[in-house]
């Protein structure tokens, strides 16, 4: 195993979105452009709604909205399929990544809404534990992914992670806080309440193009953590890094 440190981390997770991101960010904003699309045509009152604020934010709202937990379980997909892509480009061994995805399917939502729900909880008491929960999980996707561990890679990631607690905290909190910052800033702009779905879908335009963003972002990071921190993580990897 590889010691992780700052420049490291920042330094490989460059490599990667130099090498991967283009096609990545593509792939994030393809998605959040398809959710904007079938929510603007078939729930735009509820759109309208929450580009108002007039919703419920509480984590038991979103845990049990439909839409919310389809478009998340959608998102974690595609996020294993880059970490895949990665991590085959980096010569890793695996079957059919379509074959990896189904068998690890349930585990993969499952414990990746749990751990982000968690996580956006967290944020609520002072932002530091969340950021503590997503540096303890950086690499939870690629542990079920990559290696197949299912429903036990929670306890291997958070036995990966704790070591580098310190390095990927610093790293999660200087990619989030200014990113959700960004994000406020550029949010959909208020909109009349019998504004044409046109108008609708162009204001949240902005939003999505951030979020792919810190999608693409935040894969590259975890991947760069987890194959320095893999036990024969070191000088082999720097053609994919570099």
């Amino acid at each position: 195993m590889t010691r992780l440190t700052a420049a490291t981390l920042a330094q490989d997770t460059a490599g990667l979105l130099r090498r991967f991101g283009a096609a990545l960010y593509l792939d994030f904003l393809a998605l959040g452009v398809a959710a904007t699309t079938l929510q603007s045509l078939l729930a735009p009152e509820s759109l309208r709604r929450l580009t108002r604020g007039d919703v419920d934010a509480s984590v038991f709202a979103l845990i049990t909205d439909p839409a919310i937990l389809g478009e998340e379980a959608l998102f974690t997909i595609l996020f294993a399929a880059g970490c895949l892509r990665i991590w085959r480009a980096s010569g890793g061994e695996t079957s059919d990544p379509a074959a990896a995805l189904r068998q690890m399917l349930a585990p993969l939502i499952v414990l990746s809404l749990a751990t982000g729900f968690l996580a956006y909880f967290g944020m609520f008491l002072l932002i530091l534990p969340g950021i503590v929960v997503l540096a303890l999980t950086t690499t939870l996707v690629p542990m079920i992914v990559i290696e197949g561990r299912g429903w036990f890679a929670l306890r291997a990631t958070l036995s990966q992670c704790r070591p580098a607690l310190g390095v990927l905290s610093l790293a999660w909190a200087l990619t989030v806080i200014p990113l959700v910052i960004v994000a406020t800033a550029v949010g959909p702009p208020p909109l009349a309440a019998d504004a044409p779905i046109t108008a609708l879908w162009l204001g949240w335009l902005a939003p999505d193009l951030i979020a792919a963003m810190v999608s693409t972002l935040t894969l590259a990071m975890s991947m760069a953590a987890y194959l320095r921190l893999q036990p024969a993580g070191g000088a082999d990897l720097e053609d994919v890094f570099r």
